[in-house]
């Protein structure tokens, strides 16, 4: 109990001494202060000496702390400019990765239809096109959409619907991974057509037998099954 007592008025007897110390030291002060005016009285060309350097000192570190305000103030500024600048060029090049994964993500189906509404010369070949059945690929039936049983074939209400079944067929065969030589033997068998004639014809117009078919632009190759198939020409 005695100890905590002693601890409870520690500070109140410190008091006193940090009391005499502060008053010491605050006369020290006074009494330098006086014997430095009492210097400068008896020597005055110090006076404007300690005064020209104060001025120095004083006026190098305005003039210091203007330019660190001024920088950091330019500072800011440029890194503004230099984000929004960065920030276009990521907005810009996102805008691209966007574009580009669209057209990647573009389907054949979805290029023929783009054709199609676009381009009135392709346009006016399709509903021009005097195929039978309107079948320009000449498909069998297989429960294509607007697609009615004809013999063994598949007969379609517009040119339009035929060619968009055409374009689904090729697609399909794609999705396998066959080359052009693999579809056109089974698309087009021996059995029933001149598969070697079909065959050159459309390396001819593509560039290669061996090629992938996703390496081949789908559209112009329905057309060119087209004019083989019925005998006529696009131009």
């Amino acid at each position: 109990m005695q100890k905590l007592k002693k601890l409870i008025a520690l500070p109140f007897l410190a008091i006193p001494k940090i009391y005499r110390a502060i008053k010491k030291a605050f006369k020290k002060f006074i009494r330098v202060i006086k014997d430095y005016y009492a210097e400068l009285k008896r020597h005055p060309h110090k006076f404007y000496i300690l005064l020209i350097i104060n001025i120095f000192i004083f006026g190098t570190s305005f003039l210091m702390w203007r330019d660190c305000l001024a920088y950091e103030s330019k500072s800011k500024t440029s890194f503004k400019v230099n984000t929004e600048r960065i920030e276009r060029r990521i907005n810009k090049y996102s805008a691209r990765v966007i574009n580009h994964s669209k057209e990647v993500r573009t389907t054949p189906e979805q290029q023929y239809t783009k054709a199609y509404r676009e381009d009135t010369g392709f346009r006016g070949y399709i509903e021009a096109m005097q195929v039978k059945r309107n079948n320009p690929g000449n498909l069998v039936f297989a429960n294509q959409p607007n697609a009615t049983k004809d013999g063994r074939f598949a007969s379609f209400k517009t040119p339009y619907d035929g060619f968009r079944a055409l374009i689904m067929q090729i697609t399909m065969d794609m999705n396998r991974g066959d080359d052009l030589q693999t579809f056109i033997y089974e698309y087009a068998p021996s059995s029933e057509n001149d598969t070697i004639a079909y065959l050159n014809f459309l390396e001819e117009a593509c560039g290669s037998r061996y090629l992938s078919l996703k390496d081949i632009d789908i559209v112009h190759l329905a057309v060119k099954i087209t004019e083989f198939e019925h005998g006529i020409r696009f131009n």
